[in-house]
């Protein structure tokens, strides 16, 4: 019975910690992803980003960063970008002429 209550409190411990390290947890732009930094560097070069997340999740970890035009964009774990969100500041259509833009800035 006391090997059970001992396994019991570690896992609780284990969640415990775990749980801590979950949820929004805002970060400096220097510390995004370096695929992250550059994309945003590539895309908007005179825009300034207003604040970034990390979002931590407890198998995937996420980034989403504001910048001073009003655009969202989100990013994976790699810094690769997931969506844009241009807050009716612009249209899908310039939203994906934006990303193929910089992906063809990358092949260079």
């Amino acid at each position: 019975m006391r090997k059970y209550f001992i396994a019991m409190v570690a896992l609780i411990a284990t969640l415990g910690c775990s749980a801590a390290e979950v949820g929004d947890v805002p970060i400096d732009a220097k510390a995004l992803p370096a695929a992250a930094k550059h994309f945003l560097k590539s895309a908007f070069p005179d825009v300034e980003v207003v604040y970034a997340i990390k979002d931590i999740d407890f198998a995937d970890v996420e980034y989403k960063v504001a910048l001073s035009n009003g655009i969202v964009i989100e990013f994976n774990k790699k810094g690769e970008w997931k969506d844009i969100d241009g807050n009716g500041k612009i249209s899908a259509a310039e939203a994906r002429l934006i990303l193929r833009v910089a992906s063809k800035i990358d092949t260079f």
